[in-house]
């Protein structure tokens, strides 16, 4: 078989195993999605606007501020 046909043969086989991982990610990742969104069992995480919105905390290391 000339190395041509074999290389052909070769990368199509390869092909088709990255188009199926791909897929299969991309089916996981709607089905992990899909559960979040249906199945809200957990707290939902803060996002980063939220956490903006906090008063920041007092501590002793915080200079110039008086202890509450």
């Amino acid at each position: 078989m000339p190395w041509a046909a074999m290389a052909g043969i070769i990368s199509a086989a390869l092909s088709v195993w990255m188009i199926t991982q791909v897929y299969l990610l991309h089916k996981q990742r709607q089905e992990k999605k899909l559960e979040e969104m249906f199945a809200p069992q957990r707290e939902p995480r803060p996002t980063a606007p939220s956490r903006r919105k906090e008063s920041p905390k007092l501590t002793l290391a915080s200079p110039g501020r008086p202890l509450q």
